[in-house]
């Protein structure tokens, strides 16, 4: 199945490169078959050409999270969490802080008053 979807996504990628939910799509179908590191590019590009796309920088997140990248997932989360709440989504907002703060505590102390990447 999801080989499936990230051939019908590349297809769709192919004849319009610049649509964002696309980029989104084909990200989450590279996730869920397991090349985790492959979907990060997606949601980066989707995240360059939107800004605002919360599910974008929900799953580049997760995804760096899963990549032992917590330190580079936290402004990830952060500005998630931001979209979230804009748009009412108290629901998610409260997922989101949760999962903010477990990935802070996962970064050395050092780590964490290093600059930003």
């Amino acid at each position: 199945m999801a080989a499936a979807a990230t051939d019908h996504y590349r297809r769709a990628l192919a004849i319009w490169p610049d649509y964002p939910d696309a980029n989104v799509n084909l990200g989450n179908a590279l996730f869920a078959a397991g090349d985790v590191a492959a979907a990060v590019p997606h949601y980066e590009r989707a995240l360059r050409l939107r800004p605002d796309l919360l599910e974008a920088r929900n799953n580049l997140a997760f995804a760096l999270v899963a990549l032992e990248r917590p330190l580079a997932a936290i402004p990830h989360f952060e500005a998630a969490l931001a979209l979230a709440r804009r748009a009412g989504r108290t629901d998610l907002a409260a997922e989101l802080e949760a999962r903010l703060a477990r990935c802070r505590s996962q970064v050395p102390t050092r780590e964490a008053s290093a600059p930003r990447p």
